[in-house]
């Protein structure tokens, strides 16, 4: 089971209030009409457009990123030493997304 919020998620283009924030505000995409999308957080205000754009781009994406690792590290095939370190590297990386 999954702890956090599924994706997809995405970077708030038409604020649906006034505590959202164009470009700013991430959320969880609700999966139909009848949900609700949730918010999960706002990037900094501080920062540039620039790099405000790179890390929410960064963040959307995690979901995704999570699940072609999780869906490609058993295909990893070959007893190098090469082979091995990636393995090792991409498991650590999915216990650390789930908290581990």
């Amino acid at each position: 089971m999954e702890k956090h919020l599924p994706g997809p998620w995405a970077i708030c283009e038409k604020p649906p209030n006034d505590i959202w924030y164009k470009g700013r505000t991430i959320y969880s995409v609700a999966p139909s009409e009848d949900k609700f999308s949730i918010r999960i957080g706002d990037l900094s205000l501080f920062a540039s457009d620039e790099e405000r754009k790179a890390n929410g781009n960064l963040i959307i994406a995690a979901p995704d990123m999570l699940e072609a690792l999780e869906s490609t590290v058993g295909y990893l095939l070959g007893e190098d030493a090469r082979t091995r370190l990636i393995h090792d590297e991409i498991r650590a990386v999915i216990a650390k997304a789930r908290g581990g």
